[in-house]
């Protein structure tokens, strides 16, 4: 059995169904974007993680570890191709990047709840040491 940890981000929202056994499980499509070009992985979660995964959403930055299984198959283009699939028995959501300009923006509004006067502003000062 292999045993495998990706990290990606989630290409859409995960989609809940139910087994004909009546069990339900989750499936998504995970992008590891480390990898060039780009890896897809299939995410299969049962259970509590089944729950879990479909709480998350398209864009979600995620680390999942599980059984991993690959199997070859022939694309239309003729060439051998490699799906990745994993069953998850780990799911951990990773904090996302912020774009430039959030992050920017972020950084102003730190900077502005962090600072007790601007530039305009004059300070009065006493000579007088309360201690």
């Amino acid at each position: 059995m292999l045993r495998g940890l990706v990290t990606g981000v989630l290409h859409d929202a995960p989609a809940l169904k139910t087994s004909t056994a009546g069990n339900q499980f989750a499936v998504a499509k995970l992008k590891d974007d480390s990898s060039q070009p780009a890896g897809w992985y299939s995410i299969v979660a049962f259970g509590e993680l089944a729950d879990t995964l479909a709480k998350m959403v398209k864009g979600d930055s995620l680390a999942v570890s599980g059984k991993l299984t690959l199997k070859t198959y022939t694309g239309n283009e003729g060439a051998t191709r490699i799906d990745a699939s994993i069953v998850a028995d780990q799911i951990a959501t990773m904090k996302r990047k912020k774009k430039a300009a959030a992050q920017k923006a972020d950084q102003q509004q730190d900077d502005q709840d962090h600072h007790c006067h601007t530039e305009d502003q004059q300070l009065s000062y006493s000579d007088d040491i309360p201690f």
